[in-house]
C-alpha cells in the first residue's frame, strides 16, 4: 500500500465504553477517554483525554493523529453534545499541545459543522471546546465553563 495512504489510516481501536484503545505499529499502546464533566448544567460535557500507557516514547506517527479523528468521530455518534479538550500542564507542554490541537483540528475538521472554542491561556488553562454549531446550548456551556475557570483562579 502506498505509504501516504497508509499514514492516513487509523489503527483499529477497542471501545469500552468511553474509553478507547489502539496499539500503533511500533507497539505503543495508547488510551483515549472521556468524562462526563460534572460542574456543567446546560448540558453534556465530556472532557476528552489521550496518551501513551506506560513511559515508552513515540515518534511522529500520523496515524495517530487519523485514530484520534476516527475515535472523536464514534464517540460523538452517541454523544453529540460537547467535547471539552484541556492540555496538560503538568509538564509544562501545555502550550504546544494546544498548539497541536489547533493544527490537527483544522485539519480534520473538513466535512463537520463542528465549532472550536478557545479559552483565553489568561484563565490559567489551555482548553477548547468542541461542540456542533447547531448545538442550542452552546453559549450558556461556554459561560459556565468560563465561570467555573475564573472561580478556580479566585477571580
Amino acid at each position: 500500500m502506498n505509504e501516504v495512504l497508509k499514514s492516513q489510516e487509523p489503527y483499529s481501536f477497542v471501545n469500552r465504553g468511553n474509553n478507547y484503545e489502539f496499539v500503533t505499529d511500533c507497539n505503543i499502546k495508547y488510551t483515549v477517554c472521556f468524562l462526563l464533566h460534572t460542574g456543567i448544567s446546560s448540558c453534556r460535557v465530556y472532557e476528552m483525554a489521550f496518551g501513551i500507557v506506560g513511559a515508552q516514547k513515540q515518534s511522529l506517527d500520523l496515524r495517530v493523529r487519523a485514530t484520534i479523528k476516527a475515535v472523536l468521530v464514534d464517540f460523538w455518534t452517541n454523544n453529540t453534545e460537547a467535547i471539552l479538550f484541556v492540555c496538560d500542564s503538568l509538564d509544562n507542554r501545555a502550550k504546544a499541545r494546544m498548539v497541536l490541537f489547533d493544527r490537527w483540528f483544522r485539519e480534520l475538521n473538513s466535512g463537520y459543522e463542528v465549532v472550536k472554542f478557545d479559552f483565553p491561556a489568561s484563565l490559567g488553562v489551555y482548553a477548547s471546546l468542541l461542540s456542533y454549531s447547531s448545538n442550542p446550548n452552546l453559549i450558556a456551556v461556554i459561560k459556565e465553563l468560563q465561570e467555573l475557570y475564573m472561580a478556580m483562579l479566585g477571580q
